[in-house]
């Protein structure tokens, strides 16, 4: 797992599950269950969050014991084009960041935003969401003390980790 500093903030790559991740919250994008009720069973679409919008979020308590988090923050995301990505990438992890802020949760853990369904380029996505995830650790009111960024293949993973080291080159964080 490589682990960088983004001002106070730790930040953490991680291959696999993100409902292993012992955090004050998960982020769910994809607007179904992230743990299906009957183990057996596929994710099922979560009706509450079907009106759901970029850039909006609603927080569930998590009462699964197999679910790790105390919460799950569901942002689902819509499909995008190349010219929308990056603005609907940007709303979406601000708005998580923004209910993050405002719940004084310490501890995320998020998948690459935008890149999954969506099909924007990975490296894109990680350059906005650390960009995003920097603006918001940078300020006062700062609550987040660890992000773990979860990556399903290896590949995205080394993707992910370039653009880490050449965001913590830019930024200068230590």
């Amino acid at each position: 797992m490589k682990e960088k500093k983004i001002a106070q903030t730790s930040v953490r790559l991680m291959q696999g599950d993100i409902t292993t991740c012992s955090v004050d919250a998960v982020i769910n994008v994809s607007g179904k269950t992230l743990i299906p009720f009957d183990l057996d069973e596929k994710p099922e679409v979560i009706p509450a969050l079907a009106d759901l919008q970029p850039g909006e979020t609603s927080v569930i308590e998590n009462t699964r014991e197999v679910l790790k988090a105390e919460q799950v923050i569901h942002a689902p995301t819509v499909e995008t084009t190349a010219t929308a990505g990056a603005m609907k990438i940007r709303k979406s992890i601000r708005a998580i960041l923004e209910q993050a802020q405002q719940e004084k949760l310490t501890s995320l853990a998020l998948p690459p935003i935008g890149s999954g369904i969506n099909r924007y380029p990975l490296e894109r996505c990680a350059e906005i969401l650390l960009e995003e995830l920097y603006k918001s650790v940078s300020q006062p009111q700062n609550t987040i003390e660890k992000v773990i960024f979860v990556l399903q293949s290896q590949k995205s993973y080394r993707i992910f980790e370039q653009v880490l080291e050449q965001f913590e080159e830019e930024h200068e964080t230590v």
